[in-house]
Protein backbone atom coordinates (compact mmCIF):
# COMPACT_ATOMS: atom_id res chain seq x y z
CA UNK A 1 0.00 0.00 0.00
CA UNK A 2 2.91 2.34 0.73
CA UNK A 3 4.35 1.84 -2.76
CA UNK A 4 0.96 2.53 -4.35
CA UNK A 5 0.63 5.71 -2.32
CA UNK A 6 4.13 6.83 -3.36
CA UNK A 7 3.04 6.36 -6.97
CA UNK A 8 -0.09 8.42 -6.36
CA UNK A 9 -2.37 5.38 -6.59
CA UNK A 10 -5.11 4.05 -4.36
CA UNK A 11 -6.21 0.48 -4.07
CA UNK A 12 -7.08 -2.36 -1.80
CA UNK A 13 -5.13 -5.24 -0.34
CA UNK A 14 -5.63 -8.68 -1.86
CA UNK A 15 -5.34 -11.42 0.76
CA UNK A 16 -4.16 -14.01 -1.77
CA UNK A 17 -1.24 -11.78 -2.76
CA UNK A 18 0.00 -11.02 0.73
CA UNK A 19 3.67 -11.45 1.55
CA UNK A 20 4.91 -14.95 2.36
CA UNK A 21 4.45 -15.89 6.01
CA UNK A 22 8.04 -16.33 7.24
CA UNK A 23 6.92 -17.40 10.73
CA UNK A 24 9.59 -16.83 13.35
CA UNK A 25 12.00 -15.59 10.64
CA UNK A 26 9.86 -12.51 9.94
CA UNK A 27 11.86 -9.32 10.24
CA UNK A 28 15.21 -11.10 10.30
CA UNK A 29 17.80 -10.83 7.53
CA UNK A 30 18.74 -13.89 5.52
CA UNK A 31 22.21 -13.66 7.05
CA UNK A 32 20.77 -13.70 10.58
CA UNK A 33 18.64 -16.74 9.80
CA UNK A 34 21.58 -18.50 8.18
CA UNK A 35 23.75 -17.87 11.24
CA UNK A 36 21.10 -19.08 13.68
CA UNK A 37 19.38 -21.85 11.69
CA UNK A 38 21.53 -22.86 8.72
CA UNK A 39 20.12 -26.40 8.48
CA UNK A 40 16.52 -25.22 8.63
CA UNK A 41 17.19 -22.52 6.04
CA UNK A 42 18.80 -25.09 3.74
CA UNK A 43 15.79 -27.36 4.20
CA UNK A 44 13.40 -24.54 3.30
CA UNK A 45 15.45 -23.70 0.22
CA UNK A 46 15.60 -27.24 -1.11
CA UNK A 47 12.28 -28.77 -0.06
CA UNK A 48 9.27 -26.92 -1.49
CA UNK A 49 7.04 -28.49 1.19
CA UNK A 50 9.26 -27.48 4.13
CA UNK A 51 8.23 -24.73 6.55
CA UNK A 52 10.81 -24.97 9.35
CA UNK A 53 10.10 -21.37 10.39
CA UNK A 54 6.50 -22.19 11.24
CA UNK A 55 5.15 -20.13 8.36
CA UNK A 56 4.38 -20.97 4.74
CA UNK A 57 6.18 -23.41 2.49
CA UNK A 58 6.84 -22.52 -1.13
CA UNK A 59 4.09 -24.95 -2.10
CA UNK A 60 1.65 -23.05 0.14
CA UNK A 61 2.70 -19.82 -1.54
CA UNK A 62 2.20 -21.32 -4.99
CA UNK A 63 -1.31 -22.52 -4.05
CA UNK A 64 -2.28 -18.96 -3.10
CA UNK A 65 -0.74 -17.52 -6.27
CA UNK A 66 -2.53 -20.08 -8.44
CA UNK A 67 -5.85 -19.43 -6.70
CA UNK A 68 -5.48 -15.73 -7.51
CA UNK A 69 -4.56 -16.47 -11.14
CA UNK A 70 -7.57 -18.75 -11.58
CA UNK A 71 -9.88 -16.02 -10.33
CA UNK A 72 -8.24 -13.46 -12.62
CA UNK A 73 -8.59 -15.78 -15.62
CA UNK A 74 -12.37 -15.58 -15.19
CA UNK A 75 -12.47 -11.81 -14.58
CA UNK A 76 -12.77 -9.02 -17.08
CA UNK A 77 -10.85 -5.79 -17.19
CA UNK A 78 -7.40 -4.83 -16.07
CA UNK A 79 -5.77 -4.36 -12.73
CA UNK A 80 -2.40 -3.24 -11.49
CA UNK A 81 -0.75 -5.34 -8.82
CA UNK A 82 2.02 -4.01 -6.63
CA UNK A 83 3.43 -6.67 -4.38
CA UNK A 84 6.25 -8.37 -2.60
CA UNK A 85 8.73 -9.95 -5.03
CA UNK A 86 8.33 -13.50 -3.68
CA UNK A 87 4.56 -13.68 -4.18
CA UNK A 88 4.93 -12.03 -7.59
CA UNK A 89 7.54 -14.63 -8.55
CA UNK A 90 5.05 -17.30 -7.45
CA UNK A 91 2.36 -15.76 -9.68
CA UNK A 92 4.75 -15.76 -12.64
CA UNK A 93 5.82 -19.36 -11.97
CA UNK A 94 2.16 -20.45 -11.82
CA UNK A 95 1.31 -18.53 -14.99
CA UNK A 96 4.13 -20.38 -16.76
CA UNK A 97 2.91 -23.73 -15.43
CA UNK A 98 6.01 -24.08 -13.28
CA UNK A 99 6.66 -25.49 -9.86
CA UNK A 100 7.84 -23.99 -6.59
CA UNK A 101 11.42 -24.83 -7.61
CA UNK A 102 11.08 -22.10 -10.24
CA UNK A 103 10.95 -19.42 -7.53
CA UNK A 104 14.73 -19.60 -7.14
CA UNK A 105 15.23 -18.92 -10.86
CA UNK A 106 13.13 -15.78 -11.22
CA UNK A 107 14.37 -12.33 -10.31
CA UNK A 108 12.35 -9.14 -10.34
CA UNK A 109 14.03 -5.77 -10.19
CA UNK A 110 12.39 -3.00 -8.15
CA UNK A 111 9.54 -1.43 -10.12
CA UNK A 112 9.71 -4.20 -12.73
CA UNK A 113 6.67 -4.27 -14.96
CA UNK A 114 5.28 -7.70 -15.83
CA UNK A 115 2.16 -7.84 -17.96
CA UNK A 116 -0.05 -10.91 -17.70
CA UNK A 117 -2.76 -11.51 -20.25
CA UNK A 118 -5.08 -14.50 -20.26
CA UNK A 119 -6.29 -15.52 -23.70
CA UNK A 120 -6.79 -18.72 -25.57
CA UNK A 121 -6.91 -20.65 -22.31
CA UNK A 122 -3.43 -19.70 -21.17
CA UNK A 123 -1.39 -16.91 -19.65
CA UNK A 124 0.92 -14.78 -21.73
CA UNK A 125 3.69 -12.78 -20.07
CA UNK A 126 5.54 -9.70 -21.16
CA UNK A 127 8.40 -8.24 -19.18
CA UNK A 128 9.13 -4.54 -19.55
CA UNK A 129 12.15 -2.66 -18.32
CA UNK A 130 11.67 -1.74 -14.68
CA UNK A 131 13.61 1.49 -14.46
Amino acid sequence: METAQLLGLTGEQEALLRECDFGRWRGRSLEEVHTAEADQLASWGTDAFAAPHGGESFVDLMVRADEWLQARAQAEGRELVIGDPLILRAVIACALGGSAAMLWHLDLTPLALVRLNFSGGRWHLRFDKGD
